[in-house]
């Protein structure tokens, strides 16, 4: 589905939904969206389907939801990419992002979360949840974030080729795999709020259970570690470039 700009209202909020094969789970937290967006709260929810193969794109659209589609799975980071799009066609000033799979949302959970964004130098808000009976540590694997829009105006910067700036490819690079929050931590600049919401917000267990969710912790500080690494050897490739061409220059003079 082509998402329709031209006629919508500018401004407020869009909740965006990535989803792979979450019809178990996504009716259920989208009765809440759908809540939010009915009173008001937010002008639309999108759910950006990740070439689901069961009916999650049926249930979303049945729910009230817009929906936009990859024919195949190419991931979460490319899902929530397609969502900050289609939230700037729609000309929206903050993007809400939840997990399909969350269990007991509440229309409480989006009006803090959207509290906590609104203040004018807050650009992020990461609200914590539980996967099984674990409390995410921190800020870099929630997935339930509001963000300014004018927080990711570095992924529509071009070069003088005309293709994306090296900020966006970084972004793109870093949010493969379970990058994605990761990305959104090293990525956005300003002021960052987390917190734990007043009423408790369950996530199904992440990849099967306690063990599961610290393999997944375990896998984005392995993705940092890489990072880091392949960030390493790029500033030790400029610098060999810088010394090469200055020894260049002291032979032409």
């Amino acid at each position: 589905m082509t998402v329709n700009a031209a006629s919508e209202k500018k401004g407020g909020a869009v909740i965006i939904v990535p989803a792979y094969n979450e019809a178990e789970y996504i009716g259920n937290m989208l009765e809440s969206c759908m809540e939010a967006k009915r009173q008001g709260l937010v002008r639309d929810v999108v759910v950006v389907n990740d070439g689901s193969t069961d009916n999650t794109e049926r249930i979303a659209r049945e729910a009230g939801a817009k929906v936009v589609s990859f024919k195949r799975n190419k991931g979460k980071g490319q899902a929530f990419l397609l969502g900050v799009k289609t939230c700037k066609r729609l000309g929206a000033d903050v993007l809400v992002t939840l997990d399909a799979d969350l269990l007991n949302l509440k229309i409480g959970h989006i009006k803090e979360l959207l509290g906590k964004v609104a203040p004018a130098d807050v650009k992020m808000a990461v609200m914590h949840k539980y996967e099984g009976r674990m409390k995410t540590p921190d800020k870099k694997v929630s997935g339930d974030r509001a963000l300014k829009m004018n927080a990711f105006d570095f992924l529509f910067i071009k070069g003088l080729n005309g293709r994306p700036a090296f900020p966006a490819k970084r972004f793109f690079g870093l949010s493969k795999g379970f990058g994605l929050e990761l990305a959104l931590n090293q990525m956005i600049k300003g002021t960052v709020v987390d917190f734990m919401p007043r009423q408790r917000l369950n996530a199904r267990a992440a990849l099967g259970g306690e063990a599961g969710h610290m393999r997944q912790v375990g896998d984005l500080h392995r993705t940092g570690d890489l990072i880091r690494i392949r960030q390493r050897k790029a500033e030790n490739l400029i610098i060999e470039r810088r010394i090469k061409s200055r020894t260049k220059t002291k032979r032409l003079h």
